[in-house]
């Protein structure tokens, strides 16, 4: 996954994988136990994924951080995203 340690905090655990969106439409919810963060590196993350799961090279993830804290430490702008993954926001965090 092109997300890694640069990207979300990690500290109190790895991310969970909450959806996915194929070829820029239609999310779907997964069942996120059946997937696993397996390794996490500076800025890629490997993901155990289970037979038939049907997810592509090029396909966006949502992930929620573990905690939060540290990936809004991370990032001074969070952008608000629609439905159709355009950018219509962006809110800036002061922690």
């Amino acid at each position: 996954m092109g997300a890694g340690q640069r990207d979300f905090g990690h500290d109190a655990g790895p991310p969970v994988i909450l959806k996915t969106a194929q070829e820029g439409v239609c999310s779907r919810l997964l069942d996120a136990g059946a997937y696993e963060i397996a390794m996490i590196n500076d800025q890629h993350t490997t993901v155990k994924v289970p037979v038939g799961h049907g997810l592509k090279v090029g396909d966006m993830v949502a992930l929620s951080p573990s905690h939060p804290c540290t990936t809004f430490d991370k990032w001074r702008l969070i952008y608000e995203i629609d439905e159709n993954y355009n950018v219509v926001g962006a809110v800036e965090t002061f922690f």
